[in-house]
């Protein structure tokens, strides 16, 4: 081979060489599919941008709730002894229940000096008022917070003696006048039960049993000797 024949071969060689180290020369092949899924699958587990902020965001601050204050709670309770419960604050209505000892209630009202309390009856189905100021009404909490609760006067009721003998009224050892010193012989008493005695026959049989209620006038027609009357 010529020199110059040989210089050309040489040449050629060169440039097959320089041609193979292109940019873009590389077949297609070279990435495979394989490579550009686990590319992508690097990339899925990554991080949602809303959790990145979420973790590093400054948290809102709890609200806080200044506690309620304790309402009021007046609290009755029937200490030694029994208690009637009557329709309105006074010894003058009905008496409608009995607050047996050691019973309790939680008053929902009271008259205007807070001297009666309104109840549910125990055991029963209405409202009645109690006494507070008895030996035996035991009461805890502020009456004074309480509301006031306003009633119908109570209705008046007499016994009327209309015999010709002094009567006796118990309880409360009540002395009632005969029929000749009228009007004194006709007197207002509380609602309640009562027994009426002849104070001019010996001996301790009742002329009469009273169930007295508001506006009732209950006339005593007998004495203790069994002697019939009528007032005029």
């Amino acid at each position: 081979m010529k020199r110059k024949d040989h210089l050309f071969a040489i040449l050629i060689l060169i440039a097959a060489m320089l041609a193979c180290n292109l940019p873009g020369s590389q077949p297609e092949e070279a990435v495979s599919p394989t490579e550009t899924r686990t590319v992508v699958n690097i990339e899925s587990t990554l991080p949602p941008t809303e959790t990145a902020v979420s973790a590093t965001s400054t948290p809102e601050p709890t609200a806080t709730h200044e506690p309620s204050p304790t309402s009021n709670v007046v609290t009755i309770t029937a200490s030694g002894g029994n208690i009637n419960i009557r329709r309105g604050p006074g010894v003058g209505y009905n008496p409608i229940a009995v607050f047996a000892n050691g019973q309790s209630a939680v008053a929902a009202a009271r008259n205007a000096d807070g001297s009666w309390l309104n109840i549910s009856i125990p055991g029963g189905s209405g409202q009645g008022w109690v006494n507070a100021k008895t030996q035996y009404s035991s009461v805890t909490g502020d009456v004074t917070l309480l509301p006031v609760k306003s009633v119908d006067a109570p209705k008046p009721a007499y016994i009327r003696n209309c015999t010709f003998h002094a009567m006796l009224v118990k309880p409360g050892e009540i002395k009632i006048k005969e029929q000749t010193y009228s009007p004194d012989n006709k007197l207002q008493f509380n609602p309640g039960n009562y027994e009426v005695f002849d104070t001019t026959v010996s001996g301790n049989k009742p002329v009469r049993e009273i169930n007295l209620r508001e506006g009732d006038t209950i006339d005593i027609t007998r004495d203790g000797l069994g002697n019939p009357y009528s007032c005029p």
